[in-house]
């Protein structure tokens, strides 16, 4: 019997944008492309994705806790993130999978940092010590202006939850967030152009993956980015 090679580190993949960006189908078509590959993939939301970090959520997205204080937002939002690292991303990352994150912690120096004013550098400084230096190997941001953004959110059926609610200032401010977080990580994020139709979008997504990581999920991994796991 022949033994199977091990997997080795897995690859950490987060996507990131603004509300109605498109982030959850692309999520669901990224975790199918590797599932193809015969790769093992984890599939992780922010917040959410743990017990604990699911109870999180529906305290951040219920409409009947705003309004909610700047910081203690941040603070669940860490608080949901930590757990994750602890109890999801770092053994699926040991055991050889990949992970791919609607949202991690960029999401929160956007939103709380520039969306709520807090200051991206003090959100960091606060990530420094709730995530120390675990970052995800890539980061695709799907751009799309607020008001595609705000159009395909009206289309949606049912409530929209507290952050779905926000104003459009607010959207811009988070975007203008991304925007610079992209620009000053330009070897971690790729950005994609979400206003145009789904299957486009998921074209671009699919070839930034093996552009900017080198290898298709069936090839293994073939760059070096070592967990880091200080401050855990």
């Amino acid at each position: 019997m022949t033994t199977p090679e091990p997997l080795g580190r897995g690859v950490f993949i987060s996507i990131e944008g603004i509300d109605g960006s498109g982030k959850s189908t692309v999520v669901e078509s990224v975790r199918r492309w590797i599932e193809s590959h015969g790769r093992p993939v984890t599939v992780l939301r922010e917040p959410g994705g743990t017990a604990l970090g699911e109870s999180l959520r529906r305290i951040l997205l219920d409409p009947r806790y705003a309004p909610m204080a700047p910081w203690a937002e941040a603070c669940l939002y860490a608080a949901s993130q930590a757990q994750q690292v602890w109890e999801t991303i770092v053994p699926s990352l040991e055991r050889g999978a990949w992970i791919v994150a609607d949202r991690f912690r960029d999401a929160t120096v956007a939103y709380q940092g520039c969306g709520r004013g807090l200051g991206a550098e003090r959100i960091q400084k606060m990530q420094e010590i709730v995530l120390g230096g675990l970052f995800p190997d890539l980061t695709v941001l799907l751009d799309c202006t607020v008001a595609t953004a705000w159009d395909r959110l009206s289309r949606r059926p049912g409530r929209h939850d507290r952050m779905e609610r926000e104003a459009k200032d607010f959207m811009e401010r988070v975007r203008r967030g991304y925007l610079d977080l992209a620009r000053k990580n330009s070897g971690r994020f790729v950005v994609i152009d979400a206003n145009r139709d789904a299957a486009t979008v998921l074209e671009d997504v699919t070839e930034a993956i093996r552009r900017r990581l080198g290898h298709n999920p069936a090839e293994g991994r073939s760059f070096s980015h070592e967990i880091r796991h200080d401050g855990f």
